[in-house]
């Protein structure tokens, strides 16, 4: 549900979809889209889980001068770096947020990425998902290994975020086959992708037909006055390219 919501956060910033793919692609290498992620020694060194790092933070147990200089990545992007996360604290304190809050985190990032003119620019215009996952990785995201190998594996990550949430649109076509539960393969990889695309969440496009994307389907189905019996032929093809209500 994350790369949903982050998905459709910055497409309404204006970022062309390979500058959103490139971007989420480096979100995914620090942190797997997942808001209250504490870097991994982090977690070993203090002896807490994600969920109770952020809570001990929420709470004041863990203070902010603490937060702020424990070097330690957090957040969607791993914020570290002392001035950045004592930014991200009082941030979260003004909105009146806990400092794993989603939303908040995405608000704070894009007040972040307009610092960073040359970057903004990059995910406004780009048209590769590489130009932009180098862009958000060598100047704002800045880690220690920025190796070609480095690149190209968050450039993989973004490529696939942009191929499930852009080109499942292009594999598919009204005469696809009926799908419904048990189906499995790339048809069914397809409708997972278009499925989260347009805002009905059924989970990682696994190609696995199973019961969340059932629920999906006969919820996308419902929305669109059409017979929600989880059963995809071509007239629930035909709304779903047509993206829905």
């Amino acid at each position: 549900m994350s790369k949903q919501i982050i998905w459709n956060y910055f497409k309404e910033k204006g970022f062309t979809d390979c500058g959103i793919a490139g971007l989420m692609g480096n979100i995914q290498a620090e942190s797997n889209f997942k808001s209250t992620n504490l870097q991994n020694n982090g977690n070993k060194a203090l002896n807490m889980t994600d969920e109770q790092y952020t809570a001990a933070v929420d709470k004041g147990t863990y203070s902010r001068d603490m937060f702020q200089n424990d070097k330690y990545g957090f957040g969607l992007v791993q914020w570290t770096w002392h001035s950045r996360k004592a930014k991200l604290f009082d941030y979260a304190k003004k909105c009146k947020k806990s400092i794993g809050d989603l939303q908040m985190q995405l608000d704070f990032m894009y007040s972040e990425l307009k610092g960073y003119p040359s970057v903004l620019k990059v995910l406004q215009t780009a048209d590769t998902v590489r130009e932009a996952s180098d862009a958000v990785m060598l100047q704002y995201e800045k880690p220690a290994d920025q190796s070609e190998s480095a690149r190209a594996k968050r450039a993989s990550y973004g490529q696939d975020v942009y191929n499930e949430f852009c080109n499942a649109f292009k594999m598919v076509s009204v005469e696809c086959c009926v799908l419904q539960k048990t189906a499995k393969g790339e048809a069914v990889r397809a409708l997972q992708g278009i499925l989260n695309a347009v805002g009905f969440n059924c989970g990682e496009a696994d190609g696995s037909f199973g019961s969340k994307t059932d629920s999906a389907v006969k919820a996308f189905q419902k929305s669109n006055n059409l017979t929600a019996d989880g059963v995809v032929g071509k007239k629930t093809w035909t709304v779903l390219l047509q993206g829905g209500n």
